[in-house]
């Protein structure tokens, strides 16, 4: 077995690749929070559907009369909420919206935005 010297520069490599593993962990326990969270509160939202999804985005569907996916989608971005409208992409038939989990502040503004854009 070989022992190798360890300087000072591999160690801290090494303290930096373990920190990147704890944030990336902490990143992905955020996500699937903020995810879960999406889709439980949508639930609740008359003509709107969210697709369970493992990623760090949700697919919703929009039924709801008068819904404007086009509208919803500026208003959501107006608030710094980033997603993208998905009408009639990848063969999808309705309204779409692909929303990004954000923060479990910029979620609920998510959330609330939309009800307020289906006036509920």
């Amino acid at each position: 077995m070989h022992h190798f010297p360890i300087n000072r520069i591999t160690a801290a490599a090494a303290v930096a690749a373990l920190g990147d593993i704890q944030y990336l962990s902490y990143v992905k326990k955020e996500i699937k929070a903020g995810r879960e969270y999406l889709v439980n509160a949508f639930k609740e939202v008359q003509g709107v559907k969210a697709y369970p999804s493992t990623t760090n985005f949700v697919l919703t569907k929009y039924t709801a009369q008068g819904a404007d996916s086009d509208s919803i989608t500026r208003q959501l971005l107006r608030e710094g909420i980033i997603v993208r409208d998905y009408t009639g992409k990848a063969g999808l038939e309705g309204q779409f919206i692909r929303i990004s989990v954000g923060t479990q502040e910029q979620n609920k503004a998510c959330v609330n935005t939309i009800k307020a854009a289906l006036n509920q």
